[in-house]
Parts: C-alpha cells; structure tokens; sequence
C-alpha cells in the first residue's frame, strides 16, 4: 500500500511539472510573438501556372474566350502627391504596390484579348472624381480600383487580410448585385492565390463600402456608373505582409489571382437587360416602357424588381417573349431613372440597367 501511494504521489508531481512545463513554454512563445521583426522571411506560394509559361499560355488561351472584347478600367489607387500609406519604416508604399499589381494585371487581360483602360499608368496624380470620370465616358464592362490596407493603430503590425468591396448595401436603392456577385469571385481567387483569410467583417471577404463609409461609401464606388469594385489586397502595416509586397513576383501573384477571378466570372453566361425603344409610348394619362431579358434558360419572373423614380412600381410580365411592361400612371414632365433587377435560374444577375427618361 505504501509503494503504490508513493508511485501515486510521484505521477501527480511528474505530471504537475509537465503541465508547468508546458504553459510556461507556451507563455515564452507567446511573449516572443510580440515582438516586431522586420528581420522575419516572407512566405507564399507560387501558383503551379505560373511556375509553367506554356500552362499559363493554355490558360490565357482558355480565358480569351470569355474576355475577349471585354473592356476593363483598371485604377491603382493613389499615386502622384498621395504617397502617405506606407509600412512602418517606408520601404512599401502603397502607391507603387498599387500599380505594380495593376501593371502585371494589364498584362494578363490584354494577353486575353480584353481591352484595358488604366486611370494611371505611372506615378502620377489622379483625382478621385477624374478616376470615376474616366469610368463612366468609357462604356467599360468593369471599373477595378485596387488598393493595400493600413491599419489605424500604429503599433498594429498583426491585422492581415484581403477584401474585396461593393457599394451600398442588400436593401439600399444604390446596390447592384451584380457588383456584388463580381466581387465574390474576385476575392475568392485573389485570397486564395495569397493564401490569405477573407478577415471577420462578412463570411466571404467581400464588404459593403457602407461600413467604412456609413450611407456614402467609396467615392469611386459612387460615382462610377459602370460596374465597380474596390479590392484591399493585404496590410502593407503586417510584418509579415510588407516582406511580400516588396518582392515583384508576390505582386504578380495578386494579380494571377485578380485575373483568374474576372475570368471565372466571365466564363459564365450572363443575363441582359434591354430597353425595347420603338415600343415604348407616351401619352398625357400613361407612359408604357417596355424591357426584355437576354436569358438562355426560362425567366425567372420571381426574381424581377422594378423601380421608376427611385420607387417600386407594379409591372406585367410575358414569359414567352421575356418581356417587361411597365406602366406610369399621369406622368409629370421631368428626368427620372428606370431601373430593373433581373437574376437568372442559378442565381447570376443581369448587368446593372438605370436609363435616364425624359418627358417633356
């Protein structure tokens, strides 16, 4: 009994000291993570294409297919006398990683035979209101700012991940889901080639610009009125992060990831919303416009949302010929915006439809 009681007490004293043991090892670990170190080696992973010139020639050959003729206006954010954002000690600005990754982006579309549109194609200054100027005298498919993430707090050096936003939110007149769904493939990709987290703030990565900006957003967001998406690709702020955007290859890598998100997006086929003009009349007591959906499979007629002058409006609909028929009762002279929401059977939205109508 007395052996046994002693082995007892001398496993309880074996097993107290490893549990000692290994807390404060863990605590030694955790205190030295604290630490800042520039010093640290940067980490990621060179996708398999790009490691390959004749996959990534097969590749961009596969993609042509879809982005071929599409127009895209790709704007590196900041540039010129904004030069701020930077990493602690200045080495990674991010203005120059900015049109780094625009650059090797460029590349990659026009090798698809997209046409490319660049707000800046150097260091240079390009004021906001001019970058969604360009947008909208463009008739682009697509405006992409793209931009790296600071953190407010200076001594934040651990915040790290990638985001993609869309203006406005899911019940706001402003929000296009369309946008939407274009920045869920973006940033799936863009994340997944940086083998980076999407961050907290949504399930996907992908972020109203209403939660930095509460009810305005973006100004490049909202005052472009073609289909726009702003990307943060990482924290220039993280220790690990600013390792990374100072090496060429990484930033090409954001920009296979961008890419590869535009082209995945591309490849589907996406319903269209048209005004049918020769049928659309005006009379003192009605005004009758008339759309028609560009949609491979069956309408979806549940999924229809029509707004005349900001407001939801009744409309009939006929499934045959894809028709929409929308009737103003005593309409008043004036400008006022028609704007038609449309998703197909699997759930990919047409391209935004806001026409201007004029009575008078």
């Amino acid at each position: 009994m007395t052996n046994k009681f002693l082995l007892f007490i001398l496993s309880c004293v074996f097993i107290a000291l490893n549990f000692i043991g290994c807390s404060s090892s863990e605590y030694v670990n955790r205190k030295d993570k604290t630490v800042y170190d520039s010093g640290l080696s940067p980490y990621y992973e060179i996708p398999t294409a790009l490691t390959d010139s004749s996959k990534i020639a097969d590749i961009i050959s596969d993609y042509s297919k879809f982005l071929k003729g599409k127009k895209i206006i790709i704007d590196p954010g900041h540039g010129g006398a904004d030069r701020k954002n930077s990493n602690r000690d200045g080495s990674v600005i991010e203005a120059d990683i900015n049109l780094d990754v625009a650059l090797y982006l460029k590349s990659f579309l026009i090798d698809a035979e997209a046409e490319v549109l660049m707000t800046r194609s150097s260091d240079q200054t390009v004021s906001l209101d001019d970058r969604s100027k360009i947008a909208n005298s463009s008739s682009a498919d697509l405006f992409l700012s793209i931009h790296h993430n600071t953190t407010s707090d200076k001594m934040d050096y651990r915040t790290n991940y990638t985001s993609t936003f869309y203006h406005a939110r899911e019940n706001d007149y402003d929000y296009e889901p369309y946008e939407h769904q274009i920045a869920k493939y973006i940033q799936r990709d863009l994340a997944y080639a940086m083998r980076n987290s999407g961050g907290l703030a949504s399930f996907d990565g992908t972020i109203s610009d209403y939660l930095i900006y509460e009810g305005d957003g973006f100004a490049v967001l909202r005052n472009t009125k073609i289909p726009a998406v702003l990307i943060e690709c990482s924290f220039i702020t993280n220790r690990f992060e600013e390792k990374r955007l100072g090496i060429k290859e990484f930033n090409e890598i954001q920009a296979w990831g961008i890419f590869n998100g535009l082209a995945k997006f591309f490849k589907n086929k996406i319903p269209s919303i048209n005004l049918i003009q020769d049928k659309c009349e005006y009379t003192k007591d009605q005004l009758k416009l008339f759309v028609t959906v560009d949609d491979p499979f069956p309408l979806n007629v549940k999924s229809i949302n029509v707004w005349y002058n900001k407001s939801e409006i009744d409309f009939d609909v006929n499934p045959i010929d894809k028709n929409i028929e929308i009737y103003v009762q005593n309409p008043i002279e004036g400008e006022y915006e028609l704007k038609v929401v449309y998703a197909d059977k699997r759930g990919f939205y047409a391209k935004p439809f806001n026409r201007k109508i004029l009575i008078k």
